[in-house]
């Protein structure tokens, strides 16, 4: 039964909230229970905001990943190209010395 002859200061002190749990509130002056199903809900909607923003933001981080992944990839395609024409270049200089001096030896057996 509910003790009616002492202030709140006096009561047993609760050690856990659960779903079922009933506390007494004043709302908008009137006396009211409130379940602690209600204070379940209350964070879950005050954390609501919190956990969208997370999961947006780890998202953008997966896509940041996938695309520093994919730069990585090309800067190593680049690389590759680059390197292969740095040969080209070489075997077309190689290749217009050549030239060069089979014109100068036509020349010079004429």
């Amino acid at each position: 039964m509910a003790r009616t002859d002492s202030n709140i200061g006096g009561l047993k002190r609760a050690t856990y909230l659960s779903d079922d749990s009933l506390m007494i509130a004043e709302q908008q002056g009137e006396a009211v229970a409130v379940e602690g199903s209600l204070f379940r809900q209350f964070a879950g909607q005050v954390v609501a905001p919190q956990i969208e923003a997370a999961q947006v933001a780890a998202n953008n981080a997966g896509a940041s990943a996938e695309l520093a992944a994919k730069s990585e990839e090309n800067a190593a395609l680049s690389e590759s190209n680059a390197a292969e024409s740095e040969r080209k270049a070489e075997a077309a200089k190689k290749t217009v010395a050549d030239l060069e001096a089979s014109a100068v030896a036509s020349k010079n057996a004429a």
